[in-house]
This record gives structure tokens, C-alpha cells and sequence, in this order.
């Protein structure tokens, strides 16, 4: 097999956790309790660093399908 020398060597990674793709269906529910808007509220966001492309980014991943 060929290395790509772009692309780390995921054996060497120290700082991630890398998962395998779980086995079973996952479930997510939406309440009444959840926000409107992804970045309301959002503590891994902060709505004052966001620029309006990366606010139409985070909308659609969260975005109901």
C-alpha cells in the first residue's frame, strides 16, 4: 500500500480518539428544551467569532433530516 505523505499516519495521532462506526442504530431525540438556533446558547460556539459563512455551516449540520 502506498503512503500519501499529505495525510498523517493515524497510528501516530496522540490527540484524537479515532472510533470505529458503531454496530447498532443510533437515536437522537429533539425537546421542546432545545434551542431554536444551533448557535443560541451553544457552549462550543461563540456567536461573536462566527462569520456568517461558518453560521450557515454549523446551521446545516445541525439542520433536522
Amino acid at each position: 500500500m502506498a503512503t500519501n505523505k499529505q495525510n498523517p499516519d493515524f497510528k501516530q495521532l496522540t490527540d484524537r480518539v479515532i472510533r470505529e462506526r458503531p454496530k447498532q442504530p443510533i437515536f437522537a431525540m429533539k425537546t421542546n428544551l432545545d434551542q431554536p438556533s444551533p448557535l443560541t446558547d451553544n457552549p462550543y460556539v461563540r456567536k461573536s467569532t462566527v462569520d456568517h459563512q461558518e453560521e450557515k455551516k454549523i446551521e446545516s449540520f445541525f439542520e433536522e433530516r
